[in-house]
């Protein structure tokens, strides 16, 4: 008889779960050419769930949630199995929702736009431009969408990969200039930019840093780390790190990975306890695989099928939706009265 009595209780308190957050659980968002293009697609944080968001003949590529997680933005490009001169490439950035419905198109000039993140207000993308002889770091405004350049490069010497401090005040971005790949940052209307990263003073080693990220607490940032070996005609890796740099200090906490491993794309997770990446064992295959990598234990746990290359862009917390006020109201009402 208890029992019958608060099976209406149930009921509603299931109802209530349900209604206060379609995206109860933390998501992981990545792109992959499983079906054979690169479309954009969710998993849970154990690698489950995964649900496909786009499908079109071109290739999505580099989302990231929007600060409340109702948006992505991502870049739309031809699909190529090949090398290709990057002049060449004309891609777009996009908006759509967090389900993959009402997508909207940003840009129409013709250029290469790649990396796009949000500012942490939810109004502004920063991003990187390729054209013809030039390459540099914009920010757009998403309710004019005016676009601001930032910085001007030589023609030798690229910048990408921009990512907001938590707020917003500043952009950490690799540059690739005579002194290689590095990790710099600058203040968020383009001056006041440095070097984060060391210097690398052996000719005979290759090291790179890029797709940077920064934790949730602005006080690290997050980047890949592949050391090559010069060889007459080619480099060879010897070693690839996942590097965490104090912005204040510049102190290195280094990750080492397993041999063979070159990552691709890394992000936070877990407020920062844990590492998402991106990585192909490269004495294997070039197949990418999502790693989930606790920063406690130094565990690497995969999280996808080996057959077909992932690669991580972004991770979201859960509950980050809530129910209208007056239905919450309105539910808890009728669990008082039954009781």
């Amino acid at each position: 008889m208890i029992l019958k009595r608060f099976l209406p209780i149930l009921s509603i308190i299931c109802s209530l779960t349900l209604s206060i957050s379609p995206f109860a659980a933390a998501e992981i968002l990545f792109y992959s050419s499983r079906t054979g293009n690169h479309e954009i697609y969710t998993m849970n944080d154990d690698g489950n769930r995964i649900q496909r968001l786009t499908d079109n003949p071109l290739a999505d590529q580099n989302p990231r949630w929007s600060p409340d997680g109702k948006n992505i933005v991502f870049i739309r490009q031809p699909m190529f199995k090949g090398p290709v001169l990057t002049d060449l490439i004309i891609s777009n950035i996009f908006t759509m929702d967090a389900d993959g419905r009402h997508e909207h198109q940003l840009t129409d000039t013709p250029a290469k736009y790649s990396i796009p993140a949000w500012h942490p207000d939810g109004n502004r993308i920063a991003f990187s431009v390729y054209k013809a002889e030039q390459t540099y770091i914009a920010v757009m405004n998403l309710q004019t969408r005016q676009v601001e350049r930032l910085m001007n490069n030589p023609e030798s010497w690229l910048s990408g990969s921009p990512d907001w401090s938590p707020n917003g005040r500043r952009i950490v971005f690799e540059h690739s200039d005579e002194f290689g790949r590095n990790i710099w940052t600058m203040n968020a209307d383009g001056k006041h930019d440095k070097r984060r990263s060391p210097p690398n003073k052996d000719i005979d080693v290759l090291i790179l840093r890029y797709r940077p990220r920064w934790s949730p607490d602005g006080v690290h940032i997050l980047y890949p780390e592949p050391e090559y070996k010069r060889l007459p005609h080619k480099f060879e890796l010897v070693e690839s790190r996942l590097i965490i740099q104090n912005v204040l200090t510049g102190s290195r906490e280094i990750h080492t990975l397993p041999k063979g491993l070159l990552v691709s794309n890394v992000c936070w997770m877990a407020a920062g306890r844990d590492i998402l990446f991106s990585a192909a064992d490269r004495s294997v295959n070039r197949i990418n695989v999502i790693y989930r990598y606790p920063l406690d234990t130094r565990e690497l746990i995969p999280l996808t099928d080996p057959r077909d290359s992932y690669y991580v862009s972004d991770w979201r917390p859960g509950n980050l939706y809530v129910s209208p006020k007056g239905k919450l109201t309105g539910l808890w009402g009728r669990i008082k009265q039954m009781e």
